[in-house]
Parts: C-alpha cells; structure tokens; sequence
C-alpha cells in the first residue's frame, strides 16, 4: 500500500511540474508584443533631402485606433502634419511640406493587436539647403533600425529542468518498483 501512494504522489508531482512549465512556455508566448523592427528613413540617418514619407515597421500588426506619431524639430516644435496611416504593422506619417532642414525626432505610441501599447523614438538629420520632398538619399548607407525581439531563456530553462525533474522521479518510481 505504500509503494501505491508513494507511486500516485510521484505521478501527482511529475504532472504538476510538467504542467507548471507548459504554463510558462504558453505565457511568454501570449505576453508578446509588436517591437519596431525598422523604419524608413532609418534611425541617425543623414538625408540629402527630407523622405517624402516616413515609416516604422513593426513585428505584429497594429490596431488602427489610437496610433500617435509627431515630429519634432530640434528646437522642440512639433511641426503640423496629417495624422499617421497604419496598414497591417506598419504606420506612416506623410512629410509635412513646411518642414525643412535640420535634425528632427519623430515619436511614436501604437497598440499591437494583442493590446500592448508600444512607445519610442526615432531622429535623422536633413542637410541644410534641403527643402522640398523628394526621395531620400542617404549620405552614407544607414542600416534600417533593427530591434530584435527580446527573448528570455528563462522559459527553456524552465522547461528543461521539468524535464529532468520528471525524468529523475520517474527512474526513482521505477527503480524502487523493480526490486
């Protein structure tokens, strides 16, 4: 009558664990959330000519509702512009035609569809004497902001002791049930 409880209490503790790290894997899945993954122009570019268009890309999609972005001059004057455009995840701002030359931030705050609101920045610079919209040229070849998804390992790690829980308890349940 032992060997059965200490086998149903074994069973019981290895089921938890192994459901215990599910649970794990399965919210850091669902806590997830859109990340900028590039803008166009890319952040400390140096443009020849101001961007017609500026876009930021980002990992999920993005609700349409509530979506913000302003530029701001270097002095801290938020220059006038029609409201951002968001198509799938990726959100524009059309170039303002008073805008000119200079270093400007453009701020952004989105929801991803998961409704995780995202906020951040992104700056360039374009030369003096530049005034009208035109393609942008960069100066020099700027890579497009690349933020990469932040992934924890503790979830792996989690799941990888589960697994060496089970297995130990499970050689120990056999182990004494063999002799």
């Amino acid at each position: 009558m032992g060997s059965w409880r200490f086998r149903s209490l074994v069973s019981g503790f290895a089921a938890a664990v192994v459901l215990s790290a599910l649970g794990v894997l399965l919210a850091s899945q669902a806590a997830a959330h859109a990340d900028l993954v590039s803008s166009d122009p890319a952040d400390g570019a140096v443009l020849t000519a101001p961007p017609a268009v500026i876009t930021l890309t980002f990992s999920d999609p993005l609700f349409t509702d509530g979506v913000q972005m302003s530029l701001v001059a270097a002095d801290g004057s938020v220059i006038p512009s029609d409201p951002p455009q968001v198509s799938d995840a990726a959100v524009s701002l059309a170039w303002p035609p008073t805008a000119g030359s200079g270093t400007y931030e453009v701020g952004y705050r989105v929801v991803s569809e998961d409704g995780h609101p995202v906020s951040g920045t992104i700056s360039f610079t374009i030369e003096e004497g530049s005034s009208s919209a035109q393609p942008a040229v960069t100066s020099e070849p700027a890579p497009a902001v690349s933020v990469t998804e932040s992934t924890s390992v503790l979830p792996l790690v989690l799941a990888l002791l589960a697994a060496l829980a089970v297995a130990i308890i499970g050689a120990l349940a056999f182990g004494r049930r063999k002799r």
